[in-house]
């Protein structure tokens, strides 16, 4: 047992290495729960998605071609900046540790 880059290792039975992936995910999603990390990944999300929104559904929005589907795929492009900021946050927190 040993650490590598702030993780912890195990060596298996066949010697290969083996992140404790419990750990490390019980650790990010306290981390992606904070009240900063999540303020700022909505605020990022707010901003970001409606101009990746408009990029990708402009012209249907303009003359008025939105379907249901469109529009489910409009919101769940938020998710993208929602999602990268969440990660980028965490990996932020978890260095500076």
């Amino acid at each position: 047992m040993g650490k590598i880059g702030g993780k912890d290792i195990v060596r298996d039975s066949s010697f290969t290495l083996r992140i404790r992936s419990k750990k490390v995910l019980k650790d990010f999603f306290r981390l992606a729960s904070c009240k900063n990390v999540t303020r700022r990944a909505v605020i990022v999300a707010f901003v970001v998605g409606p101009i990746i929104g408009c990029i990708n559904y402009g012209e249907k929005i303009v003359y008025t071609a939105m379907f249901f589907d469109d529009w489910l795929r409009f919101g769940l492009t938020f998710l993208v900046p929602y999602s990268v900021s969440t990660w980028s946050s965490v990996m932020a927190l978890r260095e500076s540790a």
